[in-house]
């Protein structure tokens, strides 16, 4: 049998549908940078640095947190596709209500616009969880993991070209000769709501095919219990998880960039316009390296990429600024712009090497719970960027880096001891 014969049903179209989806998804997330824009926001309504890194504990908790309750649900579904276009339509609807709620009340009511603004943030992260479970089930049917691998490569640079352009909008709406705050904000909400529409217009061109699936759905204690029993057994996702756990702790510091680039550093707020560019260049680059060694070496590579650059992120980030006295007027900002262009390569290694890592190793007919177990244990990470907040204010950003730095080099020893499940598949294929 020709490897063309065995490729999924309708992979063309599916792979045009999937990249579409993942294209203005990311185009939509550049204008809503949770690194840059939002804490940049926020910083605007409130000068607290804890709630500045509430924005990515709420983001990341609304997704994570809902995963294994769908996870459940869905798994003896065969057909998928509605449970993906459900809650990320009614998710998306909140973006517009929240471009009118900064125009209209940030500056007469900024505890009331900021209250908003975590409410339909958290909102969303969660619609976008309930969606996430079902997608992934779905990618992984409807292409090969050497598709797949592609696919991230392919998307992720040409969201990371697009939203170089995305950095400049930003750049000019945010700088000086850009509308007033906060317009400025609102129309960043309002652009990106459109993306987010093209985005859920996209997934739903996609023509989806029955997959294995259990036979009835499981009772929440024998659903459960068979969670505990993945945990306890297999070893292969237990050490990709607390890699995975070790290496997210650089959340801790991610807010805080920005927030040390402005305050600190007296960088103006055309400087995150900058920042956006460079952190998309780095993902593209990460696009380009990390797509052709997943469909070459496989995701273990991509997973021990990823432990260090986040080793080096807050690494860069301490170091930069030192070089200040010896730098030419103007110039430190695109030296400090490396930090965010390690970010960027960071943020793209996850889909490409940890969530690749887990469908590939979970059991077909139990993707749904292997993708929800391991994103609702994710969220053991959640207080991370909120915690970042208090040690900032308790201590110094020296130590927030540091302590950081520590804990991502954990993540990367960890992770000498996971195997290449597609050397494992190939030897149980041979023998």
């Amino acid at each position: 049998m020709s490897a063309r014969s065995q490729l999924p049903p309708d992979y063309r179209r599916n792979f045009a549908a999937l990249l579409g989806d993942f294209f203005f998804f990311g185009v939509a997330s550049s204008f809503l940078n949770q690194t840059t824009v939002l804490p940049s926001l926020v910083r605007q309504l409130t000068s607290s640095a804890p709630l500045v890194g509430l924005v990515a504990t709420l983001q990341n908790g609304g997704w994570l947190l809902p995963q294994l309750i769908v996870a459940n649900y869905v798994a003896s579904k065969p057909l998928k596709k509605r449970y993906i276009l459900i809650p990320a339509a009614i998710g998306r609807l909140s973006y517009p209500l929240l471009a009118l709620v900064i125009w209209q009340l940030a500056i007469p009511h900024p505890d009331v616009a900021l209250a908003v603004f975590f409410l339909v943030i958290t909102f969303f992260a969660v619609s976008d969880g309930l969606a996430s479970v079902p997608w992934f089930d779905v990618l992984s049917k409807s292409l090969s993991p050497e598709l797949r691998g592609r696919l991230v490569g392919i998307a992720q640079m040409s969201t990371g070209i697009a939203s170089v352009l995305v950095g400049v909008v930003v750049h000019r709406i945010l700088g000086p000769e850009g509308p007033p705050f906060p317009d400025n904000y609102a129309l960043l909400f309002a652009i990106a709501s459109g993306s987010f529409f093209l985005s859920l217009l996209s997934i739903s061109s996609l023509r989806e095919h029955p997959g294995k699936v259990s036979q009835e759905r499981p009772s929440w204690r024998a659903f459960m219990a068979r969670l505990v029993q993945v945990v306890r057994e297999h070893k292969a996702f237990r050490l990709v998880i607390i890699t995975r756990l070790l290496i997210r702790w650089g959340d801790m510091a991610a807010p805080f960039y920005v927030v040390y680039a402005l305050d600190v550093l007296h960088f103006d707020q055309g400087a995150v316009g900058l920042f956006i560019s460079a952190q998309v260049i780095g993902g593209i680059i990460s696009g380009l390296v990390m797509g052709y060694v997943a469909e070459h070496e496989g995701t273990r590579k991509i997973i021990r990429i990823s432990g260090w650059l986040a080793v080096g992120t807050p690494l860069l980030a301490l170091g930069i600024p030192m070089l200040r006295p010896l730098s030419p007027a103007g110039l430190l900002p695109y030296l400090y712009a490396l930090v965010f262009a390690a970010m960027g390569a960071l943020m793209n290694a996850n889909m490409a090497g940890f969530m690749n890592y887990i469908l590939e190793i979970a059991p077909e007919t139990e993707r749904p719970a292997y993708v929800g177990l391991a994103n609702t244990l994710g969220s053991l990470i959640l207080l991370a960027p909120f915690l970042g907040g208090w040690v900032l204010e308790a201590f110094s950003y020296g130590v927030l880096l540091t302590v950081t730095a520590m804990v991502c080099l954990a993540g990367l020893i960890v992770s000498r001891w996971l195997e290449e499940p597609r050397q494992r598949r190939m030897a149980t294929a041979s023998a």
